[in-house]
């Protein structure tokens, strides 16, 4: 979370970008970033499907229906610990959701933490026209092995149509996406 919250309090605001976070849980990480949304002027789009992680074939650990909570129980807690006001909330799986609808503002920063490289994908998918020049995405995801190996495959980003970002490694779980930007994606 302090690497998230340097980032955007030491970054130039741009009023009309976006925060996006992809997986909320309980909300615990909705109201720490609805804060710093609102101190930085910055709208909070939370993606969740709200009956915990999808089920898929991805190698490893099953997942499956971990990590639900209803939606009403996050809108207490970012009630209470939070800012309520910033967050747009925006309830299914990313799939149909993101993945469908892309974010149609500038994204400032995007944190992900749906536990699948299938969602990561659908993530990235939804928000790679909105990433300007020196934003980030960050991945709460990067332990889980089927995550990193997508997020490290040159194939992954040649089909979103971007360049393979750099990714820097924060600690076990987390890590960030840096985008080199100089005129086309391709």
């Amino acid at each position: 979370m302090a690497e998230i919250a340097k980032f955007l309090l030491d970054s130039p605001r741009r009023p009309e970008a976006v925060m996006i976070e992809a997986g909320c849980w309980q909300g615990g990480s909705t109201a720490k970033f609805s804060i710093l949304c609102e101190m930085c002027g910055y709208v909070l789009h939370v993606y969740d499907s709200f009956q915990g992680v999808e089920a898929t074939d991805q190698e490893g650990y099953d997942y499956t229906g971990e990590y639900s909570a209803e939606q009403a129980l996050v809108r207490n807690h970012v009630r209470r610990y939070g800012v309520i006001d910033v967050c747009r909330f925006h309830s299914g799986w990313l799939q149909d959701t993101i993945a469908k609808v892309p974010v149609a503002e500038p994204v400032m920063a995007a944190y992900i933490d749906c536990d699948l490289a299938k969602g990561t994908v659908e993530v990235l998918r939804g928000t790679r026209q909105g990433l300007c020049d020196e934003d980030l995405v960050f991945t709460q995801d990067f332990h889980i092995p089927p995550v990193r190996k997508t997020l490290e495959a040159v194939d992954t980003w040649t089909a979103l149509g971007v360049r393979m970002p750099r990714i820097e490694r924060h600690c076990h779980n987390l890590a960030s996406l840096h985008f080199e930007r100089s005129g086309s994606d391709a």
